[in-house]
């Protein structure tokens, strides 16, 4: 299951907390982030603000931006160190957070831009903002609704109590490709459940070219009009 957004936020200011330079880590609101209001605030500091989310076919978008601030007195200011420590902070939690083995993908580049506020207190640093990347799957058979799907009685399924005997994307080398029609599996004893791009497929004939037979002898399942080029097809028992 992909993660939520309250989810990734949370991870994020850990990851930056547990830093050995960082003494503040924390989410704030775009609309309530004035930097040199936080002047109760233990420097360096983190600070997450939202920008935008979008999705594009089978992925979400989540554009973060990243602030790394230090604070000092004038007199023994010294902007360009500071903003090169904050820097070094920001390469340090990309490498953490484009780390392969989270939830998310990461775009491996950013913009780095150099800021410097306040006449007494000077509080300079970086931003930038990341863009992490989590898989969407439409899985219209979990939604919680009591709204009747067309072509057909809803059926609610919790998948969870099931074992999946196959989850890809159709394309080159995946169990199925463009237009196949067949996939086999020594598992499919019995009819199983699939799903495409999340939506539940009916053994009942159509007009249209959703629905699918089994064959017990082969273990092999036939999805009558084929499939489509990166289309997620799930399979449970």
């Amino acid at each position: 299951m992909s993660p939520t957004l309250n989810q990734i936020i949370k991870k994020l200011v850990t990851i930056a907390a547990a830093h050995k330079q960082v003494r503040t880590a924390k989410h704030v609101k775009a609309e309530d982030f004035v930097v040199f209001d936080y002047k109760d605030v233990d420097y360096p500091a983190v600070w997450y603000t939202l920008n935008t989310s979008a999705i594009n076919g089978k992925e979400k978008t989540y554009s973060i931006v990243v602030t790394i601030a230090d604070i000092h007195h004038v007199e023994n200011m010294d902007e360009l160190e500071m903003q090169s420590d904050c820097e070094l902070i920001g390469h340090d939690l990309l490498a953490q957070i484009g780390w392969d083995k989270h939830e998310w993908t990461m775009q491996r580049s950013a913009n780095f831009e150099y800021f410097r506020q306040g006449q007494e207190d000077v509080l300079a640093g970086v931003t930038f903002q990341i863009d992490l990347k989590v898989p969407i799957i439409y899985d219209a058979c979990q939604a919680p609704s009591n709204y009747e799907l067309p072509n057909g009685n809803f059926v609610y399924i919790n998948t969870n109590r099931f074992m999946t005997v196959a989850d890809f994307i159709v394309g080159s080398g995946q169990p199925m490709e463009q237009d196949d029609t067949e996939y086999q599996n020594n598992q499919l004893t019995i009819a199983p459940f699939v799903f495409i791009d999340g939506i539940l497929q009916t053994y009942v004939v159509r007009s249209d070219r959703r629905y699918i037979s089994h064959n017990a002898t082969t273990k092999t399942i036939t999805i009558n009009g084929g499939v489509n080029e990166g289309e997620n097809i799930r399979i449970l028992l």
